[in-house]
């Protein structure tokens, strides 16, 4: 396949920092930066750990019903730590660093927000209200220790993977398919609590300033070389097959297609879990807005190169979108439809992420009705 229209490659406005810049990426120490990717991620990952909430939520109550619990594995069912206490205690959690990510962001968020801390967890943090009286009216903020936070949510995060290596060591060697009358129930479980594991130990690198994205960046593949039984398969395969396996696809529905000769032997920079995480946004967004525009999901993927990155474009067949929302979206800010379908909190994380492995992420075209395409760009190492 050739390259992509020169209307995709022309879209690049701006170049890449050098090589030699890219490489020399420190830890981040600057609190600013720390709370930019705190946020970023928190607000992922809380995404993920509700899925698994609800999950388990449905379970304590299938638990507790004979009739259900009887088709259930036998060492879940008489399992007595999954209860609505953990559950209760997961979603208390969860909340409170959700909103220890809106106070470090200083969203607008009410005073009785911070009812989910305790008086002596708001002791802890130092946590205070602020009213500041401007003309637009009482902005309410709040005061709050930034190194208590870190500590504060460093507990919180040992706390919940504590609780999920429990869940695992509890599901491992469970096949979901051999309990048909709740198969998708324990496939849902187990991936989820996968995912969150990997959401949290992110979390916590990020929380322990042990996190170095640009240097620990890794090289790998574009294409797989058929000739090679031991050669692994390419990191953009393996992430994009990992995503549709989440969010429980058929295969048949994506296609890919790219020039084996253009891409051979040709490496990329990226952070595996992070290119995971804007693949599985890309196909999630694509799968939301085929079921918007009332069409089976068809989603094809090219994968082209030019002289300093190899690009990705999905192309979706959903309701798509007007160019006043792909300004919004490309530009960085965040949108909520009138629906309330698309709140494009999801895309902005996903372009951060992208940026900070060298790359971008955006949306080339769209239209009403006809569908999207959006490309990702990823940084040759060379």
């Amino acid at each position: 396949m050739k390259k992509l229209s020169k209307r995709l490659v022309h879209h690049r406005k701006r170049r890449f920092n050098s090589s030699k810049n890219f490489r020399n990426k420190k830890p981040f120490h600057d609190d600013s930066t720390f709370k930019r990717f705190f946020c970023l991620f928190t607000f992922s990952m809380c995404h993920e750990l509700g899925s698994l909430i609800t999950a388990l939520n449905t379970l304590v109550i299938y638990k507790k019903d004979e009739s259900e619990c009887r088709n259930l594995p036998e060492r879940i069912a008489n399992n007595t730590e999954i209860n609505g206490e953990l559950v209760g205690k997961l979603n208390r959690y969860r909340y409170q660093l959700m909103v220890l990510a809106k106070i470090m962001e200083k969203r607008e968020i009410q005073p009785s927000d911070t009812d989910c801390f305790s008086g002596e967890e708001k002791s802890f943090l130092n946590l205070r209200v602020v009213k500041n009286e401007s003309e637009q009216g009482t902005a309410v903020e709040f005061n709050y220790s930034l190194s208590h936070a870190r500590a504060f949510a460093i507990r919180r995060i040992l706390f919940f993977l504590s609780e999920l290596d429990k869940l695992k060591e509890l599901f491992d060697n469970i096949r979901a398919e051999d309990y048909p009358e709740h198969s998708f129930l324990l496939a849902k479980l187990i991936l989820t609590i996968d995912e969150s594991t990997r959401h949290f130990r992110y979390l916590l690198n990020i929380c322990h300033n042990s996190l170095i994205f640009n240097p620990s960046l890794i090289d790998e593949n574009v294409t797989s070389d058929n000739s090679d039984q031991k050669k692994s398969r390419s990191i953009i395969e393996t992430e994009i097959l990992t995503a549709v396996t989440y969010l429980g696809l058929p295969s048949s529905v994506i296609r890919t297609f790219y020039d084996a000769e253009e891409l051979r032997g040709i490496t990329v920079r990226s952070e595996p879990f992070l290119l995971y995480l804007i693949i599985k946004n890309i196909i999630s967004n694509a799968m939301r807005a085929a079921e918007l525009n009332n069409v089976p999901l068809q989603l094809e993927i090219f994968v082209s190169r030019t002289k300093e990155c190899v690009l990705l474009c999905f192309r979706d067949n959903g309701c798509g979108m007007d160019s006043a929302t792909i300004k919004k979206l490309n530009t960085g800010e965040s949108y909520t439809s009138k629906e309330g379908n698309f709140h494009g909190l999801g895309f902005q994380c996903s372009r951060k992420f992208a940026e900070q492995m060298g790359g971008k992420l955006y949306i080339l075209e769209s239209e009403p009705g006809l569908g999207s395409k959006v490309v990702l760009e990823l940084r040759i190492s060379n």
